[in-house]
């Protein structure tokens, strides 16, 4: 029986072996760390009713549009992005920032949200608070 656990033992440190130098391999290759296109919201504000959003460009390739979606308030009636989608034509380059413009119509105290997705990659959500 002796035999029998030491071959088990040996195939066992075998297989740990292999998959931590191929979950090495993978990491040292950037496999877990590559993002193709990812935007992230920087800063968000407000003046009156002139919306500015910073969005920076966490992936690794140019993104050369986004699709906007404005989806609060309901009933406003601004551009380029409101309560439509619509797509803007705006180049990012890889660790840039830009800004996106926009108008939120209201009065009072309210929370303006866009739904931004890049052409590949997931879509972010920016709230910004208008006084």
């Amino acid at each position: 029986m002796k035999g029998i656990s030491t071959i088990i033992a040996t195939i066992l440190i075998l297989l740990i072996v292999v998959a931590l130098g191929g979950m090495a391999y993978l990491n040292i290759s950037g496999v877990y760390t590559r993002t193709s296109q990812g935007l992230e919201v920087v800063e968000g504000s407000c003046s009156g009713t002139s919306v500015r959003l910073v969005l920076r460009n966490a992936g690794t390739e140019t993104i050369s549009s986004f699709t906007c979606l404005q989806t609060a308030p309901a009933g406003d009636t601004g551009t380029p992005c409101t309560n439509t989608v619509s797509t803007q034509s705006i180049t990012i380059q890889p660790g840039t920032t830009v800004n996106f413009d926009d108008t939120c119509l209201g009065s009072g105290t309210r929370d303006c949200i866009y739904r931004i997705t890049p052409p590949t990659g997931r879509s972010i959500t920016a709230s910004v608070t208008c006084v």
